[in-house]
């Protein structure tokens, strides 16, 4: 048994793994059975605070659900996919959804990994279709700004790496 979040409440279901074609996490029958409404979960109310808003900054969370930054892969070369997923995450009810990291600058160019990139304004129609998608479910965007340093290998821009020590 497992659950999830539908229509702003935890809902029960009667597996988690949900119609793999493998077996399922916990049952024995090789499919899952279907994922259906289910019923309403009762909460511990200890647990009630990390649904309540909380503010950060000048703005507001509508609950303490903080998608942290994670790469996915998609960056600047599936824009559109990686748009999708965080909409996912914003219709799910998380509170706050944040990018991958981000590189700020040519010297700090993370290629041939696919991270996201905001080097001058041609970048930022990636972002803004991300945040309208996920501002459309009421959460919060994120980015999370990167410089590699030393570290950045610049296979796709060539510039030197720049470091502190510069």
């Amino acid at each position: 048994p497992g659950t999830v979040w539908r229509g702003g409440e935890w809902r029960a279901v009667t597996c988690a793994g949900r119609g793999g074609t493998g077996r399922c996490r916990g049952h024995v029958q090789p499919r899952c059975p279907p994922l259906g409404d289910g019923l309403r979960v009762a909460r511990d109310p200890r647990d009630d605070v990390v649904f309540e808003p909380v503010k950060i900054g000048p703005v507001t969370a509508k609950n303490r659900f903080y998608q942290v930054p994670h790469c996915n892969g998609m960056g600047r070369s599936y824009p559109s996919s990686m748009a999708e997923m965080r909409r996912v995450k914003a219709e799910g009810g998380w509170a706050v959804v944040t990018t991958e990291e981000v590189e700020i600058h040519p010297s700090g160019d993370h290629s041939p990994w696919m991270g996201g990139r905001l080097w001058d304004d041609r970048d930022i129609p990636v972002f803004a279709r991300m945040c309208d998608a996920v501002h459309a479910h009421g959460a919060l965007a994120g980015c999370e700004l990167n410089h590699a340093g030393v570290m950045a290998a610049n296979r796709y821009s060539r510039d030197v790496p720049l470091a502190p020590s510069h």
